[in-house]
């Protein structure tokens, strides 16, 4: 009996000392956006964790970091801020707390000065860092110092920073196009990606590129029209005042791209990934691959076809070889191909050889990343 009583106070020791061992381990790193978004909760758990964690042990950049996109993605943004700067301020060279407070003040201060000063440190003590220098570009883009924001980029492409599958999307972008087009892109991934293989490759720098988020800043509208005075439109940027439209605000992205349809200086494309009905203004648009043609006259059904099954680099889309567990942005937009080769397919005029070569590629993306609904409504298409 006391042998048996003493085991299974061993047991009780054990378990208490499992359960302190875990209330000290370090909570698990917040996972940028990019790569998975959690839910509020998740975010707000995290922040509790990281906090309580350095109230034990002490704050670290690493902690403050992830203490700070915590706050930052459960909305609360002033903590995020000083998170940031209490790392920077107690580790002066760390890369990641450089990166991330020069994010914060491009983002939340839009004191772009100090953001590229912090960046541009990152990038001395961390030259093949992803985010810093991704983001190092962006707050140049801002500044409209297009020249050093190329040389970054083409940094970002050398550095392998953008992943093989999204450089051949932003190829296959970029390789229908007519010359001179514009190509409206709307978040990090496909802008980031075009732009860097437009520097690293010199592939197609006759596109003139315009993210629909940075066109409101009157900096970078300037400066990317300057660059591109043949699609300069009409319009006095510095003057331009807030207008509530039926389909809300006009913002000065808006205003800039519906006059670069009206004026017709140049065929204008969005990438398919643009939410184009969020924006004030909503273009008529047709699809044509990867990309929307707006206001112009483009391609048949068939040499769409044709430009997908024969010119779009697709290999990486179902390469084994690669990562095949991307990022859920990443998988989006693989996705895209499976769902621009259905609707060409769908289209009257499209040729049934190529129509069936389409639905085929198709269906190759779709089960390589699991896509069930696109891949049954092809299996519908194919079965007809």
């Amino acid at each position: 009996m006391k042998a048996r009583l003493i085991w299974k106070h061993c047991i009780l020791v054990f378990v208490a000392s499992c359960a302190a061992a875990a209330s000290f381990a370090q909570p698990q790193p917040v996972p940028p956006k990019a790569a998975r978004e959690l839910d509020q909760a998740s975010y707000v758990e995290l922040f509790k964790q990281w906090r309580q964690y350095m109230e034990t042990h002490g704050e670290t950049a690493v902690g403050l970091v992830n203490l700070g996109m915590a706050y930052e993605y459960s909305g609360e943004r002033d903590a995020a801020l000083e998170a940031a700067r209490r790392a920077v301020k107690l580790e002066p060279e760390s890369p990641q707390a450089l990166a991330y407070l020069g994010k914060l003040l491009s983002v939340i201060e839009d004191d772009q000065p100090a953001a590229l000063a912090h960046l541009l440190e990152c990038r001395r003590l961390a030259p093949d860092d992803g985010f810093g220098l991704t983001m190092l570009a962006t707050v140049q883009l801002k500044l409209g110092e297009l020249a050093q924001a190329q040389a970054t980029f083409k940094t970002v492409f050398d550095r392998h920073v953008i992943s093989r599958p999204l450089q051949d999307y932003a190829y296959n972008m970029l390789v229908g196009l007519p010359q001179g087009a514009v190509l409206v892109t709307a978040g990090d991934s496909d802008t980031y990606a075009v732009l860097s293989i437009q520097s690293g490759l010199g592939l197609r720098q006759d596109v003139a590129v315009l993210n629909i988020s940075l066109l409101n800043v009157p900096a970078y509208a300037t400066a990317v029209f300057a660059k591109f005075p043949g699609i300069r439109p009409d319009y006095d940027i510095a003057n331009h005042k807030l207008v509530m439209a039926g389909n809300g605000p006009t913002y000065l992205d808006a205003a800039l791209l519906a006059k670069i349809i009206q004026e017709q200086k140049a065929p204008v494309y969005y990438s398919v990934s643009v939410e184009r009905n969020r924006y004030g203004y909503v273009p008529q648009v047709v699809n044509e691959g990867l990309c929307v043609r707006a206001g112009s006259k483009g391609m048949s059904a068939d040499e769409v076809a044709v430009l997908m099954l024969e010119k779009y680099r697709l290999d990486s889309a179902t390469d084994w070889t690669e990562p095949k567990a991307l990022a859920p942005n990443e998988v989006r937009f693989m996705s895209n191909y499976a769902v621009a080769m259905l609707m060409t397919a769908e289209k009257d005029g499209v040729s049934p050889r190529l129509r069936e070569r389409l639905l085929e590629r198709a269906a190759a993306v779709a089960g390589f990343h699991e896509l069930t609904a696109i891949a049954d409504r092809i299996a519908e298409l194919r079965g007809r």
